[in-house]
């Protein structure tokens, strides 16, 4: 495990007894938030959110400045629901994971968020944290390059007997094509 932001599972820094900082989010020009971070062996890691009018566009870019082959780049992208009023139920049951995205319905079964990501591996959720995740595999990445993958984040209001498969469809179609 290269890294983690939670810390309840230890990464090879870690073990190592190498502390990595904390870091925040910062604004970039055109509204954009970035958080970067330079692992001790040389590789990068860096998310870009992007704002539109109807979600937000993520990219996500792993850079190898280490001499060694980037592989099996699986990446879990947790969007934790615990602080968002009425999401915040530890369960799956109000949950899809339909690759590439997942949604997650709040208490009243009208409001919805959902995620995504292109490439995506596993598409879960962990009721005891309670998050959502769409986790994408980044390609190999070889000494000296990058690799990017993108995803996306909304919120919607549908009405009740909305077909929530369809719109996920949609979704999909807008965030990756």
């Amino acid at each position: 495990l290269e890294y983690l932001a939670h810390t309840h599972v230890p990464t090879v820094w870690d073990k190592a007894g190498v502390a990595l900082d904390p870091l925040e989010w910062k604004w970039q020009r055109h509204a954009v938030l970035a958080v970067k971070r330079k692992l001790p062996d040389g590789v990068t890691l860096a998310t870009y959110v992007d704002r539109g009018s109807d979600g937000v566009r993520m990219t996500f870019v792993v850079t190898n400045h280490s001499p060694r082959l980037l592989t099996g780049l699986r990446v879990q992208m947790c969007t934790m629901l615990a602080g968002l009023a009425g999401f915040d139920a530890a369960t799956n049951d109000n949950k899809i994971f339909a690759p590439p995205m997942a949604a997650c319905h709040d208490a009243s079964g009208k409001r919805w968020i959902v995620t995504g990501w292109e490439h995506c591996g596993r598409a879960w959720g962990n009721p005891p944290c309670p998050c959502l995740h769409a986790d994408p595999v980044v390609p190999d990445c070889p000494p000296g390059e990058s690799r990017s993958v993108r995803g996306w984040l909304s919120f919607h209001e549908w009405p009740e007997g909305t077909d929530v498969g369809r719109e996920l469809e949609r979704l999909r179609a807008a965030a990756f094509d």
